[in-house]
């Protein structure tokens, strides 16, 4: 792929970025799309080590610059060290994308006080770790974009009471911290996925489940095929670009017309 974007102009030319989660699927191709539109990108991840670092590497093949950095975005230690590894490979943050998420199978009547923290440590409490550890750069700059990712989740309702719950709370966060960090000119949005595609789904699911999940989402979406995490890129770009700078505090649902929301 070029270095330069479709309109021919790299659009965070420069700018520094961390995108939490960002081994695989929608991370992973938001990390990349930020590379061609000329970021120097931060990839977390826990435990996917061969995997952050091929993202990494696709990135500077492409022409831009990117390091891997290992964090628990549930662990406020962690989460310092992470953003301490980013301002000595490239300065101080301009983006923050909390895209680190869990959604493992476990349902509401059986599940342990664990499991349900553990959703809630990573989906909400992490996006709120993620967002201090990064909110004086942008206050300094006078300057900066926080993307919160949320899920239709919150609209529809799911059967993964913890994972929905959380994603309910990601939207209130949001709106609150848009309010909050707006006198400093950050803006600080929400992108809602739909039923996206992705690696994770399948390796968790059973070929029948995976092939009811396909049909329900089509039936469900006015655009009738299923996402992949390439259809999420354009926008998480402009909401980290300038092309967005008079929008704060909204939720956008990308999810082929699924919830009209």
């Amino acid at each position: 792929m070029s270095t330069i974007s479709a309109s021919g102009l790299q659009r965070l030319k420069d700018r520094v970025a961390i995108v939490t989660g960002s081994s695989t699927g929608i991370g992973a191709a938001v990390a990349e799309a930020f590379g061609r539109e000329g970021a120097k990108v931060v990839i977390n991840h826990l435990g996917e080590e061969e995997a952050a670092q091929s993202v990494a590497e696709r990135i500077r093949k492409a022409g831009s610059d990117a390091i891997v950095v290992e964090a628990d975005v549930a662990n406020a230690d962690a989460v310092s060290q992470m953003v301490e590894s980013s301002h000595k490979a490239f300065g101080p943050i301009g983006i923050l994308v909390n895209n680190a998420g869990i959604y493992p199978r476990d349902y509401w009547d059986t599940m342990t006080l664990e499991q349900w923290d553990r959703v809630f440590d990573v989906n909400l409490k992490g996006c709120y770790l993620c967002s201090q550890a990064v909110c004086d750069d942008m206050k300094t700059a006078g300057y900066g974009k926080i993307i919160n990712v949320s899920s239709i989740a919150f609209v529809s309702g799911i059967s993964l009471v913890h994972y929905g719950s959380s994603k309910a709370g990601v939207v209130g966060f949001n709106r609150a911290l848009a309010v909050a960090l707006g006198p400093y000119n950050i803006c600080v949005n929400a992108i809602l996925p739909g039923a996206v595609k992705v690696d994770r789904e399948i390796e968790l699911d059973s070929a029948a489940t995976r092939e009811a999940t396909d049909k329900g989402a089509v039936a469900a979406q006015m655009i009738k095929r299923r996402a992949t995490p390439v259809d999420m890129v354009g926008a998480f770009i402009f909401f980290a670009s300038r092309t967005s700078d008079w929008i704060t505090g909204h939720c956008l649902a990308v999810d082929g017309g699924m919830t009209r929301y």
